[in-house]
């Protein structure tokens, strides 16, 4: 697996640092790495796939829902509770901010993670890929994943939203490896995804963030670091 941020000339795609050795957020220029989910195609009830090997069962797509499903979607809702026009958006970054799935489909991608980091057998990732994915690079991120330590114990966390929905998720990646997804159809969802997470951790004795964890950013700076010489 390699991963580096790029830029674009002329469509062109061109370096402009070395793998692995900084961060940025980034939202359109990932659109390219949606071309990869666009060609595993899936049937109720089956596996996506990737060559032979089945990947996990889930329920998800980064692209515009078919009528079929659109019945059965979430409204988003705005600041005053009322639902936003259409009931939800569609993105044309596909990749970064279309992604439709279930929290409990987004949990067995979290505990595939979970198996992978550990070395488990027939896990998603081969130990050396998640070992990459889930080290941090700068600012408590990994490839994609926000990083830290609760309680001593290592965890990884992602939120996402767009308008008229907030989400996050957590897990950790030892111990009983317990985890939270939570999905909400409000612009002011994130309140409720934050008692629900207070509640788990005193229900089940989390204990504190440590120390270094508190307070990072979630986000990198808004501009491109300089390329390399």
């Amino acid at each position: 697996m390699k991963v580096l941020l790029f830029t674009t000339v002329s469509g062109l795609i061109s370096p402009t640092s070395v793998p692995f050795s900084t961060r940025q957020y980034v939202g359109l220029p990932f659109q390219p790495l949606s071309v990869l989910p666009s060609k595993i195609e899936t049937k109720p009830g089956s596996s996506p796939v990737i060559g032979e090997e089945p990947v996990w069962p889930v329920r998800a797509s980064v692209v515009a829902l078919p009528p079929a499903l659109l019945a059965k979607s979430a409204a988003g809702h705005g600041v005053r509770g009322l639902v936003i026009p259409g009931g939800r958006n569609t993105y044309p970054e596909y990749a970064a901010a279309s992604l439709w799935t279930t929290p409990s489909d987004y949990g067995r991608f979290l505990i595939a993670l979970q198996d992978s980091y550990a070395g488990r057998a027939h896990a998603l990732l081969n130990p050396a890929s998640a070992k990459a994915m889930m080290t941090p690079v700068d600012a408590n991120y990994g490839l994609g994943l926000q990083l830290g330590r609760w309680g001593g114990h290592p965890y990884i966390q992602h939120g996402g939203g767009n308008e008229g929905f907030q989400c996050n998720s957590f897990a950790f990646l030892d111990g009983a490896r317990q985890g939270v997804v939570v999905m909400t159809n409000a612009n002011a969802g994130g309140i409720v995804a934050q008692d629900i997470m207070r509640a788990l951790v005193a229900a089940y004795g989390w204990g504190e963030p440590d120390p270094a964890t508190r307070g990072s950013p979630r986000r990198a700076p808004n501009f491109p670091p300089a390329p390399p010489k």
